[in-house]
């Protein structure tokens, strides 16, 4: 039987995150064929060495330099055939029914271009980036002026972040986060794939903008998914590159698609440089490193949910919920995890058959791996 998603995922020096996703992906059921692609950004870490070794089967790509998140897609895109193509995070984690979740909307919606996912944090907040029905000027005024932020549930004012709609609902949107975005090849290459001019943020707007001018629809699953937001962007972290390519991302899609309105696009790009100029003289918040477990007011409860999903009621605020993730939970665990929003509960995984051994120098070696939003907890249980 033909592979019928090929599934990309760009790495750059997260290979413990990589690892991660690479294990809740081989927990999805032989009914969802798919093949696997994992294109290292010159990581100059040994990350592909370390994940050959554990996951023979999927195909590695390793480019001899960083050429950006969308450049790196388009490599294993082009060496790929499938029929729908899986644009996914390193800092993400899916549940056995979620792929197959979306590729029934897929046949559902025969001129849906991409489906995306209800992404959550580590706490099961929802990342409301993760679908948006405009980016067009004056509601990317309405963003960057603050009035989205002023009137969260307006139509006028936030139609951005679509606050006025029930998030756990499925529909169609505008606008998907390439941290998971499901996409029917036909329409991808019916735009000629993603626009290598955007480094690192911008090219998943551009890529919806592109498909829904050219007459396909995009549309939200609402299955959830877990993305620890900001992993691969604190690993290559510079303030100044990194303000330059979010908001130089924005500047270049309203150039690309708006170019005759030149009073509108001025406000923008004043408003653009602004936040560049202001978010680079700030103090870099890199975030690298969660509070060590052993220093917290929290407590780290062990769940096992191979048995009940437990009464969160009566776990503490603060605490830190340990899970050993492992075939048959992890649609189990994302329950869970919506469950903790408000709560005050952070999620750690923790995997006690992988090591760090092979990393070194850049990562401490351990045997006994626990990952939480702010990356490697390497003190959990040493």
């Amino acid at each position: 039987m033909d592979k019928m998603v090929d599934i990309v995922i760009v790495n750059y020096r997260v290979p413990l995150f990589v690892a991660q996703v690479l294990f809740s992906l081989q927990a999805i059921p032989a009914d969802t064929p798919r093949t696997i692609w994992v294109v290292d950004n010159h990581s100059e870490d040994n990350s592909t060495a370390y994940l050959k070794k554990l996951f023979p089967e999927v195909n590695f790509i390793e480019n001899s330099r960083n050429g950006g998140f969308a450049e790196a897609n388009n490599i294993a895109i082009r060496a790929s055939s499938a029929p729908y193509v899986l644009l996914l995070n390193p800092d993400t984690l899916v549940g056995e029914s979620t792929l197959s979740r979306c590729i029934e909307v897929m046949e559902k919606y025969p001129t849906c271009g991409a489906v995306g996912a209800k992404l959550i944090d580590a706490r099961g907040n929802f990342l409301p980036e993760c679908r948006r029905y405009s980016v067009s000027l004056w509601s990317t005024f309405c963003k960057l002026s603050g009035l989205s932020k002023r009137f969260p549930k307006s139509r006028l004012f936030n139609r951005y972040y679509m606050g006025y709609r029930d998030e756990s609902l499925p529909s169609e949107v505008g606008m998907l986060c390439g941290a998971f975005m499901l996409m029917r090849r036909e329409a991808l290459e019916k735009v000629g794939l993603l626009d290598e001019r955007y480094f690192m943020y911008g090219e998943d707007l551009d890529l919806c903008y592109a498909m829904k001018k050219a007459g396909d629809s995009i549309r939200d699953q609402a299955t959830p998914v877990l993305h620890y937001k900001g992993e691969s962007e604190s690993a290559a972290f510079n303030p100044q590159r990194y303000n330059e390519a979010f908001y130089g991302a924005m500047g270049l899609f309203y150039e690309k698609y708006h170019p005759k309105n030149t009073f509108t696009k001025h406000i923008i790009k004043r408003l653009l440089q602004q936040k560049i100029n202001r978010a680079t003289t700030l103090s870099p918040q890199r975030g690298k490193e969660i509070p060590s477990l052993s220093h917290t007011e929290g407590k780290a409860y062990r769940l096992d949910l191979n048995k009940e999903i437990p009464n969160l009621s009566s776990i503490p605020r603060g605490s830190f919920l340990i899970v050993e993730p492992t075939a048959g939970i992890y649609d189990k665990l994302l329950v869970l995890l919506e469950s903790c929003r408000g709560k005050g509960l952070t999620l750690i995984t923790y995997y006690p058959k992988l090591s760090t051994k092979g990393l070194q120098p850049t990562f401490p070696l351990i045997q006994g791996v626990a990952l939480g939003p702010g990356g490697l907890c390497s003190d959990l249980f040493h």
